[in-house]
């Protein structure tokens, strides 16, 4: 009895030692070169298996470890057999609306502002004229940053919405690919060829005009440029 006790004691033990070795094993310290190397094959991989795709950018940056790495797989665009680069320009759309949005939580967070604050204590009236006019009742005192921010301002959309007169916003970009506009431009479309589609804080409505006065709004909180 004593034998098969120990032989059991034994048997145990090895167990444990084969599995903490194995766990030593899969837990061991990977090289920075190993590390980048996976990554790199890893978003070459998510390229070649995505029609939609031309390429992809990537950085990874860590304080607390001082990792800071850049990755760049892929060609410029479709067309193209010209290699991207860490600093190719992209098309980044919308996900600028959730940086937008970040930095005014942030804002928040720090006091400074209000999600209940009136964004005609940030806006000029130059800025605001014409865009929230319902019936011939301008209510863009009312609008605040919360109704800006979850587009229930009820400010008409620049780049989608229906207009009044003239062409829509991407039936002129389609015709002209070169045009550019600045932010002043695109309200200004928004106020002369489109009408606010409710009150504030009535419905939601997906504007892209709402979040030009976000990032003007932005400029006035911080005394800076937006980008």
């Amino acid at each position: 009895m004593k034998k098969i006790t120990l032989r059991v004691i034994v048997c145990m033990i090895i167990v444990v030692g084969i599995g903490l070795g194995i766990i030593a094993i899969m837990n061991r310290p990977i090289s920075e070169e190993a590390v980048n190397e996976k990554i790199e094959k890893h978003l070459t991989k998510i390229v070649e298996n995505n029609d939609s795709l031309s390429s992809v950018l990537l950085t990874i940056q860590s304080n607390q470890t001082g990792y800071f790495e850049q990755f760049a797989v892929g060609t410029q665009n479709k067309l193209s057999e010209q290699p991207v680069q860490f600093d190719s320009q992209y098309h980044s759309a919308s996900i600028g609306k959730t940086m937008c949005a970040a930095i005014y939580g942030m804002l928040v967070d720090e006091g400074k502002i209000s999600y209940d604050d009136k964004i005609s204590s940030w806006l000029a009236d130059d800025i605001l004229k014409g865009l929230f006019v319902i019936d011939g009742i301008d209510y863009k005192d009312q609008v605040t940053l919360q109704q800006l921010l979850s587009h229930t301002s009820g400010v008409g959309d620049y780049f989608e919405g229906p207009v009044t007169s003239g062409k829509p916003l991407l039936a002129m970009i389609t015709t002209n690919p070169d045009l550019s506009f600045t932010p002043e431009k695109l309200l200004a479309f928004t106020r002369e060829n489109q009408e606010p589609v409710g009150l504030p804080g009535q419905q939601f409505y997906y504007t892209d005009t709402g979040f030009i006065l976000l990032g003007l709004m932005l400029e006035a909180i911080e005394q800076k440029k937006y980008a």
